[in-house]
């Protein structure tokens, strides 16, 4: 196992697309009437963190809400399976399952975008749509697969006996769900087709809230300016740890919207200090 720091993810840094025209469009499904919340706090997430042009795929209760606190984002309703389809067509991230819910609609939303997912997209499932997945085990066309559990849906996911998990059972699903792993427990666990990683820093001590979406949202995020989903999921977990605890240092109370919202001055401060350094080395 690789511990996530700072070293390991500085040249990943110098790979960020800065330009608007050349970051990757993403699509966000979810956001059922009683989870909106969920979805927002994930495209919040994804903007933030400099992404490309976002739409948002929710109920048409959860639109509203989206003008009036994200209006970066453009929203249709997931229940509209035409105008679904061409947004699913026009995104190179899709981001499906936080507030899905998983209800008959959900299941029906989740089955047409997994059947319309090509080749070249990256999908990251997380929340609900893992829950869909582990029941529905629908066949993905793109190999380029992020699935983000935490640790009471990966039980349902995996195979082997999460008590006893070691980084080879973990390494055997990996390999067998032929996708990145990130498992939200206590310490953020990422396994790769080459390696496991875990973050040296405990992410659910101070939390207001369990592990989430934001970090879902912040790997949408950053696949958007990266070339490999591999690089994207680490730079944003590590992030999200890092973020994380320094804002435990100053607040009693860390709400996922806290994080949000520091997110583009502590990415800022990163990527400056890094091309510093790269100068001093020239």
């Amino acid at each position: 196992m690789k511990q996530l720091n700072q070293q390991l993810i500085d040249a990943y840094f110098l790979e960020i697309k800065r330009h608007k025209y050349k970051k990757r469009a993403i699509l966000i499904v979810g956001g059922c009437e009683k989870a909106g919340g969920s979805t927002i706090l994930a495209a919040q997430a994804c903007i933030q963190a400099g992404a490309g042009a976002t739409t948002v795929a929710v109920s048409q209760n959860v639109r509203a809400s989206f003008r009036h606190l994200l209006p970066e984002c453009q929203t249709l309703s997931f229940m509209n399976t035409a105008d679904l389809l061409v947004a699913v067509k026009k995104a190179a991230i899709i981001l499906i399952g936080p507030g899905l819910g998983l209800d008959k609609y959900a299941k029906s939303v989740f089955e047409v975008v997994c059947e319309h997912v090509t080749a070249q997209q990256t999908l990251i499932l997380d929340d609900d749509a893992i829950a869909l997945y582990s029941l529905l085990e629908p066949r993905l066309l793109t190999k380029k697969v992020i699935i983000t559990p935490k640790a009471s849906t990966w039980r349902h996911l995996a195979k082997h006996n999460t008590r006893k998990q070691t980084p080879l059972s973990l390494r055997i699903e990996q390999k067998r769900l032929a996708a990145i792993i990130v498992l939200k427990e206590r310490q953020l666990v990422v396994c790769t087709d080459d390696e496991v990683y875990y973050s040296a820093i405990a992410c659910a001590d101070g939390l207001a809230d369990d592990i989430p979406d934001s970090l879902a949202g912040l790997i949408a995020g950053f696949c958007s300016q990266l070339p490999y989903p591999i690089k994207a999921t680490l730079v944003a977990t590590y992030l999200y740890t890092r973020l994380l605890n320094d804002l435990k240092n100053t607040q009693h109370t860390v709400r996922p919207s806290d994080i949000n919202n520091a997110l583009p001055r502590f990415i800022k401060k990163i990527c400056r200090a890094q091309l510093i350094s790269q100068n001093k080395n020239r």
